[in-house]
């Protein structure tokens, strides 16, 4: 809607700039079976087709919601791909701090398998708490979700019923 909201203002201010960030593709959540009415599909995309041609930019945040909107027929040039992760080509953290993060939080020496991201429906969470299931008995490993979102304490609950010890919840 927050889209809408800016196609419309664009329309009634003279000389404003329609630019657009895709952080989620509309079609996701129909493609995540949360809408299953074909005409709200249809109305939806076309509406979306409509102002990304309208938009003067379009930054994505993946090279394929950018393909994606290529592929509508929307002109390459007027999109931008800016990714929020850190190459691994260029080392950030140092390991200092590394080390600093693992003490805080008391995981020593263990691996860490960590999801940052959103704890909401539209991430397949449940798949890594069945993994956990499966793999609870190592005791070398610690499966961090960092992140935040409606389901986050769906996910705590079912970890605590399950008797999972090897995930842990942080705060984004």
């Amino acid at each position: 809607f927050a889209v809408l909201g800016g196609y419309l203002l664009s329309k009634i201010r003279k000389n404003a700039r329609l630019l657009l960030e895709i952080t989620d593709l509309p079609e996701s959540v129909f493609k995540l079976g949360m809408f299953n009415n074909f005409l709200t599909q249809k109305i939806t995309c076309g509406v979306f087709k409509h102002i990304y041609r309208a938009a003067d930019h379009i930054i994505t945040l993946t090279p394929g919601a950018k393909n994606h909107i290529k592929d509508l027929g929307i002109d390459e040039k007027k999109i931008t791909t800016v990714t929020n992760w850190i190459s691994d080509h260029q080392p950030t953290i140092t390991p200092n701090e590394i080390r600093r993060v693992r003490i805080r939080h008391r995981w020593g020496d263990q691996f860490i398998v960590l999801y940052a991201g959103g704890l909401g429906k539209a991430y397949d969470i449940m798949t890594l708490l069945h993994a956990a299931e499966i793999l609870e008995n190592q005791t070398n490993l610690k499966i961090i979700m960092m992140g935040d979102g409606e389901n986050k304490n769906y996910y705590i609950n079912y970890c605590q019923s399950k008797k999972i010890t090897i995930c842990e919840f942080i705060p984004p």
